[in-house]
């Protein structure tokens, strides 16, 4: 089961670190300045396997 996000009952893309709290997209940009403070949810696919989804990480020069 998909989980949703705490303001707006969308499917949520990220949850607060060590939390039950999730938000989805434009929730999570809208209150929090800054989006590596927050975990990406893991989605299932059909089948119920957890597939990971991949984060977008700062390459450094």
């Amino acid at each position: 089961m998909p989980k949703k996000c705490m303001i707006c009952e969308k499917e949520a893309s990220y949850c607060v670190r060590g939390s039950s709290e999730c938000y989805c997209d434009e929730c999570a940009d809208d209150n929090f300045s800054d989006l590596e403070l927050l975990e990406k949810v893991e989605k299932e696919d059909k089948n119920g396997k957890v597939q990971a989804v991949q984060q977008s990480i700062p390459q450094q020069p």
